[in-house]
């Protein structure tokens, strides 16, 4: 019996004991800092993938509901792109993704090739960050 705390979900850690006991695995892991929110459409799975803190991060990701069919959407760029290095294991699908501090990315795996995306780039899957250009002093004006 779950004692009510005040709080609406019991402890993270309680409920993947019990997932874990009725033999359901994770949605996601990854060691360390990485966090997500995860969503099925009828077409596709949407993993929000995020390093919550101010160190670049490299990450073996494993999505249970992924597919080797998916896109990585830089929501600041705007970029889409299929992903390449991608492996099928028992957890599900694992993809090893790099990320700048801060930095998040949507994992978009699609159920059919129907709506996979292109062929395959030459281009990685996670590129390393440039900084193009750092403003120095105070901003004034207005916009």
């Amino acid at each position: 019996m779950v004692r009510d705390s005040g709080e609406h979900y019991p402890a993270y850690d309680l409920t993947s004991k019990i997932l874990e006991h009725l033999g359901v695995l994770p949605d996601f892991t990854s060691k360390g800092s990485v966090r997500y929110i995860h969503r099925s459409l009828p077409d596709r799975e949407i993993f929000f993938v995020s390093n919550r803190t101010g160190k670049p991060v490299e990450e073996t990701c494993t999505f249970r509901n992924g597919t080797l069919n998916a896109e990585v959407w830089d929501a600041i760029t705007g970029e889409i792109r299929p992903v390449n290095n991608l492996a099928k294991g028992p957890g599900g699908i694992s993809i090893p993704i790099r990320f700048d501090t801060y930095q998040s990315y949507f994992i978009v795996f699609y159920h059919s090739k129907q709506n996979a995306p292109p062929a395959v780039t030459t281009r990685p899957d996670f590129p390393v960050s440039q900084t193009l250009l750092t403003l120095e002093g105070p901003l004034e004006g207005g916009f």
